[in-house]
């Protein structure tokens, strides 16, 4: 679009021949109503996507209550644990409840780097062009999905902790269930010597 715009206005500063002149100007008319055309069109696909974002946010907002609500289940789920492998079922749920904060920040940056997107679309459909305003944005998405990143890698930390606690409680069940078998054979022992 930029380049189209500056072939344009450099054919309308170089001068023309005479026998040339008529048709010169048609072609720099046509130009310049396919410019107009060109951008009218790119103005309404981006307002499009500024709502697409918008709806975005909703759904983004509606996810987050059903993450609290799911966080503080858990927690529940934490105070109520009394079995004797408590302390590795109460580690896996803290795994778990820390996959589900950093689930929570990543959507939060997500969202965060799609309003500023959004703001990006805004300013090129009342603009046309890059201002420093949007540069400033620009720079900030960088740093958002550095930020992002770092999260998912912490993300994949905490998933591969909680596979291992979970490996963890499942030997802590084995050996519940054993020694729960064994004392079965010691009251029937008891019970029955014979």
């Amino acid at each position: 679009m930029m380049m189209l715009m500056r072939y344009v206005s450099h054919a309308l500063q170089t001068p023309e021949d005479d026998d040339q002149s008529d048709k010169a100007h048609e072609l720099k008319q046509a130009l310049l109503t396919a410019v107009d055309k060109a951008r009218r069109e790119e103005r309404t696909e981006l307002l499009k996507r500024v709502r697409l974002l918008e709806e975005s946010k909703l759904t983004w907002e509606e996810n987050d209550r059903a993450q609290q609500e799911k966080i503080a289940n858990l927690t529940n789920e934490i105070v109520i644990l009394k079995s004797a492998n408590r302390n590795a079922v109460a580690e896996r749920i803290r795994s778990e409840l820390e996959k589900q904060r950093v689930t929570a920040e990543m959507d939060k940056v997500n969202l965060e780097l799609g309003l500023i997107k959004a703001k990006v679309v805004e300013l090129e459909a009342k603009n046309g062009e890059l201002t420093e305003s949007v540069i400033a944005s620009s720079a900030l998405e960088y740093e958002l999905d550095a930020k992002m990143i770092t999260m998912e890698k912490k993300m994949r930390k905490t998933e591969e902790n909680l596979a291992r606690k979970n490996l963890e409680c499942n030997e802590l069940n084995i050996k519940l269930n054993e020694a729960v078998e064994k004392t079965k054979k010691c009251e029937q022992n008891a019970v029955d010597p014979s």
